[in-house]
């Protein structure tokens, strides 16, 4: 499940960061807002991640660094990202509120192009080991029929 977890996981962070290109460029939202809305949008572990951290941005008023790497460290478990998805992550939060409008959308789109190329092979990291769980599980089952004949 760890497989299949993690490669959903990732579609729906590329689409979370969507919904943040969309949220700073059309509705000028600032991030906190932006990260409240992405998590009423997704109602998953995903979306709890960005609601995580625009509870944090409005009560700490911390860069978004350091509440970023917060949140992926408190999510580790549920996200199962490895950390080639993290560092992608910590990377685009460094520079995530830094700079002006088009700055930001560039940083967002270059994030969602890194990630959708890590989802393209966890897709087919998933498929090979789900086909050899599968068949390991198969040939165990046949096995123990045999055994108790």
């Amino acid at each position: 499940m760890k497989f299949i977890i993690r490669e959903k996981n990732l579609g729906i962070l590329c689409n979370a960061l969507r919904q943040l290109l969309f949220n700073i460029q059309f509705l000028n939202l600032p991030l906190a807002e932006s990260f409240k809305n992405i998590s009423k949008n997704e109602n998953n572990t995903v979306g709890r991640f960005f609601y995580h951290i625009s509870n944090e941005m409005a009560e700490n008023k911390r860069d978004t660094y350091s509440l970023w790497r917060e949140s992926i460290e408190f999510f580790k478990e549920e996200l199962m990202f490895k950390m080639t998805e993290t560092e992608i992550l910590l990377d685009f939060s460094k520079r995530l509120g830094t700079g002006d409008k088009n700055n930001e959308i560039s940083n967002i789109e270059c994030t969602i192009m890194r990630l959708k190329s890590i989802e393209e092979e966890a897709t087919t990291e998933c498929k090979g080991n789900v086909k050899v769980f599968r068949g390991l599980g198969t040939l165990t089952g046949v096995f123990i029929v045999i055994l108790l004949l």
